[in-house]
């Protein structure tokens, strides 16, 4: 059974294999998907990287379809900026989770076709797992708010008890 390291940031794993642990394997350095403190904290760029896999896991494809893939599976939901989405299919790949290759474009240039390795599956039962985890922490957070303020929700503030933004 694999057991997650307890990581802080979902960056720790391209840390590792910058430091010499080997890329795409599981065990000892491997780490998977925590929270970093960064600047702008864990907003929806912290679901860039699952946002990648699922999309890919849908079908192969270059960057703009797959952004595109991004907004359909997730209602809209979830956009990924078109910067984001290149640096995390380029840290994927540089961690042996997608390949890329060039394709020659209908009308226009060649582009890049990204598509992943059997070892992402790996990774995504990771973030499966780390994502389910997250959502049972946010859940339990939710009703200590709920309770702390007397099951009031922000959109239900009748007696005026919270402070809006």
């Amino acid at each position: 059974m694999h057991v997650l390291n307890q990581s802080r940031g979902p960056r720790d794993r391209f840390y590792a294999a910058q430091a010499g642990a080997s890329p795409g394997g599981h065990g000892e350095g491997r780490t998977c998907c925590g929270q970093r403190h960064r600047r702008g904290g864990a907003g929806r760029g912290a679901l860039a990287e699952p946002a990648v896999l699922a999309a890919l896991l849908s079908d192969p494809g270059h960057g703009y379809d797959l952004r595109k893939t991004i907004g359909e599976m997730t209602d809209a939901a979830i956009d990924v900026d078109q910067g984001g989405l290149y640096r995390v299919l380029q840290r994927l790949e540089a961690e042996g989770y997608v390949v890329s290759t060039w394709v020659e474009g209908d009308s226009g240039p060649r582009r890049r076709e990204y598509e992943l390795t059997p070892h992402a599956n790996d990774l995504a039962r990771d973030w499966i797992t780390h994502l389910r985890e997250r959502e049972r922490l946010a859940g339990l957070l939710a009703e200590l708010l709920e309770t702390s303020v007397g099951h009031a929700r922000p959109d239900d503030d009748r007696h005026g008890d919270l402070k809006h933004a």
